[in-house]
């Protein structure tokens, strides 16, 4: 669960129970446990999240649920003039998975990642372990590549998500590879998008 306005960041006590409020609701409206959902926020530093106007909106959202990559994009933009999202489709030895990626942030954005989100999924199934080292991989080869100004943040995130919903697992060395290549390339893609949407931002190099 994605918002933007509020950093919830510099928030104290109040900032952290906030943050477990909405991760409750949001368990809660989808049916799954707290512990299963991830939070991001994003927006002005040391403003609490905006629980009145969340909460009635996680059922609307919920609601809305969809299979349109940009919806989501649009959503999560800040001072973004245009969404980012990327996505690709593979052919494994044991069948078609597809990856998809959406990112927000134009200012404030350096190496070791600035105010930005991004999030990487794909329907292959996987082990954790090799994911969890791929993300770290290509994180450095991707959202920690680029500056704006040289500005670091408080809410970086970067997540790569497997569901296996397709059925497809990657397993080989051939098929871990190939999965790993078009993650790095979704992540790349929204990288770039970032810089090249970076706030006051002519060139892209």
């Amino acid at each position: 669960v994605v918002n933007s306005g509020q950093a919830n960041a510099a928030t104290g006590e109040e900032g952290k129970q906030d943050n477990l409020v909405l991760a409750a609701r949001t368990a809660e409206t989808l049916g799954v446990q707290p512990g299963e959902v991830l939070v991001s926020s994003t927006g002005v530093i040391g403003v609490r999240m905006n629980l009145e106007k969340l909460l009635p909106g996680l059922a609307l959202a919920a609601r809305g649920l969809g299979d349109v990559l940009n919806n989501f994009a649009l959503s999560i933009m800040t001072t973004d003039l245009v969404p980012k999202s990327s996505e690709r489709d593979l052919v494994l030895s044991t069948g078609p998975v597809r990856i998809v990626g959406a990112a927000k942030g134009s200012g404030m954005i350096h190496p070791n990642m600035g105010t930005m989100l991004g999030f990487v999924l794909t329907d292959a199934a996987v082990e954790k372990s090799w994911l969890d080292a791929a993300l770290r991989e290509i994180a450095d080869e991707s959202f920690n590549m680029i500056s704006v100004d040289g500005e670091t943040s408080t809410n970086d995130t970067f997540m790569v998500l497997a569901n296996g919903a397709s059925g497809a697992k990657a397993t080989s060395v051939a098929d871990l590879e190939l999965l790993k290549k078009g993650l790095r390339e979704v992540a790349i893609d929204l990288a770039i998008s970032i810089a090249r949407d970076g706030e006051g931002a002519s060139k892209l190099i």
